[in-house]
C-alpha cells in the first residue's frame, strides 16, 4: 500500500506543506519506501480502502489492516447498488399483481377485509422487509469483519479516528438511511403493483423508477 498525503505548495516560499499547513519533510518518491512513510501531523494516521479492507498507518509506522466495523459499511455499499433494490422491487411488484395474477386477490376481497386495510398490511410487511434486509447485510458484514479483523477504532477517510461505539452508531444511521430509501422504493412498487396483473411488469417498472 502506498500512503498518500495531501500536500500543496506555499505561495510565498514554494515549500511543500501538508494538509495541516506544516512543512512536509518526508519523501514519497520511492514507492517501496513510501509504504513506510508516515505523516507525523495526522493524529491517528491515514485511512485507505483497498479491496474492501481498511488499512491504517499509525504514528509508529505500523500498518493496521482490516476493521470489522468498516466491513459492515462495505457490505451496505455493495448491496445498495443493485441487489437490495432489485430484491425489494421483486417483492413489491408481486405484492398485489401477483395475487391478481394467481387469482387469489378476489378471495381476499371477498373476505370481510377492507381494501385500505389490505394495502396497509402489504405496505407494513414491505417496510419490515426493507428494514430487515438492510439490517441483515450490515450485521453479516459486521460479524464477518469482527471475526476476521476484530472490532477496532474506525479511522475515517479524513484521517480522524472514532471509537467503536461511535462507529457502530454511524453504522446504525447508515442502516436506517438505507432502510428508509428501500421502504420508499417498496411503496412505489406497491403502487405500481395495483395498476397491473403482471408481477414481472410491476417489478421492471419499479426497477426503472429506482434507476
Amino acid at each position: 500500500m502506498v500512503v498518500a498525503t495531501l500536500m500543496e505548495n506555499d505561495p510565498e516560499t514554494g515549500e511543500r506543506l501538508d494538509l495541516h499547513g506544516h512543512l512536509f519533510q518526508g519523501s514519497l518518491s520511492d514507492p517501496a519506501d513510501a509504504a513506510h512513510e508516515v505523516d507525523p501531523f495526522v493524529p491517528a494516521g491515514i485511512a485507505n480502502a483497498q479491496n474492501g479492507v481498511q488499512q491504517v498507518v499509525l504514528q509508529d509506522g505500523n500498518v493496521q489492516r482490516g476493521n470489522g466495523i468498516f466491513l459492515g459499511f462495505v457490505g451496505l455499499t455493495i448491496e445498495m447498488a443493485l441487489f437490495l433494490p432489485l430484491a425489494v422491487s421483486v417483492v413489491a411488484g408481486d405484492a398485489i399483481a401477483g395475487e391478481a395474477n394467481q387469482g387469489t386477490l378476489r378471495y381476499l376481497l371477498i373476505a370481510p377485509v377492507s381494501r385500505l386495510r389490505l394495502l396497509l398490511v402489504k405496505a407494513t410487511s414491505l417496510a419490515i422487509g426493507a428494514i430487515t434486509a438492510a439490517t441483515v447485510v450490515a450485521i453479516s458484514g459486521l460479524i464477518t469483519g469482527t471475526l476476521l479483523f476484530g472490532a477496532l477504532p474506525l479511522t475515517t477517510i479524513s484521517g480522524t479516528t472514532i471509537g467503536v461505539a461511535d462507529g457502530l452508531f454511524r453504522l446504525l444511521i447508515a442502516v436506517l438511511y438505507l432502510a428508509a430509501g428501500l421502504t420508499a422504493l417498496a411503496m412505489i412498487g406497491l403502487f405500481i403493483s395495483t395498476l397491473t396483473e403482471q408481477p414481472i411488469a410491476a417489478t421492471v417498472a419499479t426497477v426503472q423508477a429506482h434507476s
